[in-house]
């Protein structure tokens, strides 16, 4: 005796809710992941944001006027605290460390080199390297760039330095790299090459570091537009690379994000106590010598006028 089984309409209509619910069950998950995530983002964003503004407050002194002094351990030290109030971590040595695993990248660049902060040669820690210079090394001789047009040229057969405006080397040196054609970009591609070497560097270590402590993630090298390189080049910057950093669910992922912030550095203005005098209305400095605002050139005005030294916090960001 055969048996069939006969499938309603009623059967499809039943299996078709069925599977809408189940993806639209998967939907509403997807969507759900997608703004935790989102939120999440924004709330690190924050944190980088601030703590990055926090080290970069005071990242310059100014010492007889002349010479820019870094005090590199409390910039780090202003990060890592501002960074895990924000975060909303505890702010013990056990957590810093936690935190220090996922910045496979943090470096200082001053106007004439820049210091890594890498594994140590234990490795069993990190520290900021001595500090390395942004130099164009050829067979006959070297040259060290700044921010400004400023160079050292190393002449290797004769075995001297020379010190200066480009300009003037450029007289006893006309090599191709001082011409003013040039300069500029070979001085901005130079200080980029060193600073991406470096970071390859500081990666290579700390995925070793990372991996005896049971880390798994792989950091890399993150992608930087070269006119977000341009922008750093010329000022004080502080370049942070968070990456892998885990958010609160496995199923969300990491965390990853590039932060170059830049302190350019100004002049302080005096302030003057300014007098009017009764007579004629106009102001007067104290000690009654007559103050008139006349047009000045900018060296003028910064050799008159200024001193002392404040920083102006100039962000720019890329996520991965």
């Amino acid at each position: 005796m055969e048996v069939r089984f006969e499938t309603k309409l009623s059967d499809y209509a039943l299996i078709f809710v069925l599977i809408l619910s189940a993806l639209t069950v998967i939907s509403d998950s997807r969507i759900l992941f997608l703004e935790k995530t989102a939120e999440l983002n924004i709330q690190y964003d924050n944190a980088m944001d601030n703590a990055v503004e926090s080290a970069m407050e005071g990242i310059v002194e100014l010492d007889d006027g002349e010479e820019l002094k870094i005090n590199k351990e409390e910039i780090l030290e202003r990060f890592f605290l501002g960074l895990s109030i924000n975060l909303g971590l505890s702010e013990g040595d056990s957590m810093r460390q936690e935190l220090e695993c996922y910045f496979p990248v943090i470096a200082i660049m001053l106007e004439d080199g820049l210091y890594s902060w890498r594994v140590n040669d234990e490795e069993n820690g990190k520290e900021f390297s001595e500090k390395i210079p942004y130099c164009l090394e050829k067979e006959n001789y070297a040259i060290f760039y700044r921010f400004d047009k400023e160079i050292v040229y190393q002449d290797k057969a004769e075995d001297v330095e020379r010190r200066g405006d480009y300009r003037q080397i450029r007289k006893l040196y006309p090599v191709e790299e001082l011409s003013d054609d040039n300069f500029d970009e070979i001085r901005r591609r130079t200080i980029i090459s060193v600073i991406t070497d470096q970071m390859n560097r500081q990666l290579e270590l700390h995925n070793r570091y990372t991996a005896l402590k049971g880390i798994s993630y792989y950091f890399s090298l993150p992608v930087i537009d070269m006119e977000e390189w341009y922008r750093t080049v010329d000022d004080v910057t502080l370049l942070c690379v968070f990456q892998g950093y885990p958010y609160s669910s496995a199923k969300l992922g990491t965390y990853n994000k590039v932060v170059l912030s830049g302190a350019r550095v100004h002049k302080k203005q005096e302030t003057w106590n300014l007098k009017e005098d009764l007579e004629t209305g106009k102001e007067k400095l104290d000690g009654g010598e007559e103050f008139y605002q006349q047009p000045q050139s900018p060296e003028e005005i910064e050799d008159r006028f200024f001193q002392g030294a404040e920083t102006e916090n100039i962000m720019e960001e890329q996520e991965e």
